[in-house]
């Protein structure tokens, strides 16, 4: 995990804790429910502080988001560069939830492939 801007330790710690709590929840899901993972990955996510460098950061991957005044994105996932790019939140709680899709977007892919993504 790389943090870009002002990210204090503590919220670093607490967004890290709080990412590790929720996969294993995750993965304690799939478990129980029968679904084999059976394919670890480490994933790359990159935290942004600042929208602007967030939007840069993907425009330099080569990402494009909709431009939508009504649709607001907080995390990419890139199957190609194996990175999410989250923007993270006033509440560090919003900020882990979307860690927590962005890596279960990598999960999935790493397991799945494409098949399992929506049309």
């Amino acid at each position: 995990m790389s943090y870009h801007g002002d990210v204090l330790k503590p919220q670093q710690e607490f967004i890290y804790e709080g990412l590790g709590e929720n996969l294993h929840r995750i993965f304690s899901f799939f478990h129980s429910s029968d679904i084999n993972i059976q394919y670890f990955t480490d994933i790359k996510i990159h935290f942004y502080y600042d929208k602007s460098a967030f939007l840069q950061a993907l425009k330099d991957h080569r990402i494009e988001i909709e431009d939508n005044p009504y649709v607001q994105t907080y995390g990419v996932y890139s199957h190609y560069y194996h990175k999410s790019f989250v923007l993270m939140s006033d509440d560090d709680n919003e900020t882990i939830n979307t860690a927590v899709h962005e890596a279960i977007h990598a999960i999935l892919h790493v397991n799945f492939g494409k098949a399992w993504q929506p049309i």
